[in-house]
């Protein structure tokens, strides 16, 4: 093998090595929420308990202002029945979300974040706009497109350095908005 091959075959190990280790810290990163989604599932699977599945569920969590809205609008339900909802919504729904904020704090965390030239003014802006669309698109015009562009707008030029073992790498933090969102997508969508 000449020396280029080896160099070449070098580096994709070393790429697949860590891609491999990104994986793990991800994984360290979400246990909590894989275990609670993990648990939520398995319920399904006991048989029947004195109480109500999303009752059991609901010991020590609250439904967020958000989750309310929704299933009051009929963007979503939750059809089992339950002692513990209020107006539809399980206690245990923002313990999910609390999952979710606690995986983007860990990976925070282990992975040694860092953003450089970043816009906190306008990022958050546009973040409580995309959050007010989320109650306003059932009456007036959906505008995640055009917030969509403006979030590209206002990352634009923000890198996220993070650390993979030794290794530090960055990327654009819109790339890592985009990628987020698709994970969170595939785990909804999973977990439903």
């Amino acid at each position: 093998m000449r020396k280029e091959e080896k160099s070449a075959a070098s580096g994709l190990r070393h790429g697949f090595g860590q891609l491999a280790r990104f994986g793990m810290v991800q994984a360290r990163a979400c246990a909590c929420a894989v275990a609670l989604s993990a648990g939520l599932g398995a319920s399904r699977l006991l048989p029947p308990l004195p109480v109500a599945r999303y009752t059991w569920s609901s010991s020590t969590a609250c439904c967020s202002p958000y989750e309310l809205i929704k299933v009051r609008l009929g963007s979503w339900s939750y059809p089992e029945d339950a002692l513990t909802k209020v107006a539809g919504v399980p206690l245990y729904g923002g313990l999910l979300y609390a999952a979710v904020a606690g995986h983007v704090c860990r990976a925070r965390r282990l992975m040694g974040l860092r953003y450089t030239r970043y816009r906190a003014a306008a990022t958050t802006l546009v973040a409580a706009t995309v959050y007010l669309n989320f109650f306003t698109h059932h009456r007036i015009p959906d505008l995640r497109r055009p917030l969509a562009a403006a979030m590209t707008a206002a990352t634009a030029g923000t890198w996220v350095g993070f650390s993979v073992g030794a290794h530090r790498y960055r990327m654009p933090l819109t790339a890592s908005f985009v990628l987020i969102g698709f994970f969170l997508w595939v785990a909804e969508n999973a977990a439903t």
